[in-house]
């Protein structure tokens, strides 16, 4: 493996990764998808749209690895990766639907195995459990069903990783991501019960973050939540390139929406400065392209991303924060939806390189230069 010394300056910033554990098979998606459906399933048979379109994406030094059973040994591998490069941890992406937890095998793992030096957090995805990993369609397969008692048995299970050494805290408080903080019936009463739990059982109340960009740009503060995070590409003003590509597969062609939009047009819509009550984190992605899960149903494609670009995005995304603010990246390892930092077989380690540049950089540069370049 292509590895990095430790960066020998300060962080400035705290990079975050959000980590997909679905890379191995469970009960739920052998049923809906077929036996061993993982993300891999998808990825493999990706095919692409348009000249330049690079699909499938094929990972680089990890391979196709999974994540049942003890997967320590791949976990240990994504961390020595992650810190040389100048990633601070990850969050998981954590699905919980009435006391019932899936894909929870990796964070697990993570947590009994404490040599493991990764920083990491949890990013509940709380959405319906739907067929639409591989784009057929939307048929509900597990509900989000909310009340008071499902909230304390939710923060009930996930209360010991707040305890771990390793878990990110924000002064002391442990920090949990939240994606849709409108789906709640009572978002300020759910918090106020996990709250209650922390207090008696002598834990610090959680750090609770959501997405801004789900359900619209929101005020978390509304909701009870203490700050908001990006999630690009979602909600970006950008620029559809759809009609200037060559198409060669004319079921995409011919699909309802075939939107390819401009990575750096991306780029500039989330470059501003935050003038909301409220602390929002900024979120830089390497790419995305989700028509691995979204096949001919309406795919998304962000092009022209190159690491060069990415770099200035991330350095962009640390001169509109504050020192020791977290900046986030979508994501690790979103190989379905063409959003991973992880190594893969066409750009190797260019986009980890532009990332631990970034940040080895950014005093070199005045603020005013990196927004206007």
């Amino acid at each position: 493996m292509e590895f990095k010394k430790k960066l020998s300056i300060d962080i400035r910033n705290k990079i975050i990764a959000y980590y997909l554990p679905q890379f191995h098979s469970i009960p739920e998606n052998d049923q809906n998808h077929g036996s061993g459906f993982t993300e891999w399933t998808n990825v493999k048979k990706s095919l692409p749209f348009f000249s330049g379109h690079i699909q499938p994406k094929k990972p680089g030094d990890l391979g196709y690895y999974s994540l049942a059973s003890d997967c320590s040994e791949i976990l240990n591998k994504q961390a020595v990766i992650a810190k040389n490069y100048g990633v601070f941890g990850f969050a998981f992406y954590y699905y919980y639907f009435d006391g019932k937890s899936l894909l929870d095998n990796p964070i697990e793992v993570l947590y009994k195995n404490k040599s493991i030096d990764l920083n990491y957090m949890i990013f509940w995805a709380n959405e319906n459990w739907t067929k639409n990993w591989d784009g057929s369609d939307l048929e509900i397969l597990l509900k989000q069903n909310y009340s008071d008692e499902d909230d304390i048995i939710f923060i009930k299970k996930i209360s010991k990783f707040f305890q771990d050494e390793r878990y990110i805290k924000i002064d002391g408080r442990p920090v949990l991501a939240v994606y849709d903080a409108k789906s709640f019936p009572n978002s300020k009463k759910t918090i106020a019960l996990w709250k209650d739990f922390c207090y008696k059982k002598n834990i610090p109340e959680p750090f609770l973050i959501c997405a801004h960009g789900k359900g619209g740009v929101i005020n978390p503060l509304e909701y009870g939540f203490d700050a908001a995070f990006e999630f690009p590409p979602h909600r970006s003003i950008s620029t559809n390139i759809s009609l200037l590509k060559k198409y060669i597969n004319l079921h995409y062609f011919t699909a309802k929406k075939n939107v390819v939009i401009d990575y750096k047009s991306v780029i500039d819509s989330f470059s501003n400065l935050n003038n909301n009550s409220y602390k929002l984190y900024k979120c830089a992605c390497p790419g995305w392209d989700n028509t691995a899960r979204r096949a001919n149903f309406n795919p998304l494609i962000l092009h022209n991303s190159t690491p060069a670009l990415f770099k200035k995005w991330i350095q962009k995304c640390m001169a509109l924060s504050k020192e020791n603010d977290f900046i986030f990246i979508n994501a690790w390892n979103e190989w379905g939806e063409g959003a991973y930092l992880e190594p893969d077989h066409f750009f190797g380690y260019a986009y980890l390189n532009s990332l631990y540049e970034a940040q080895l950089e950014f005093n070199d540069k005045s603020i005013q230069e990196i927004l206007e370049s």
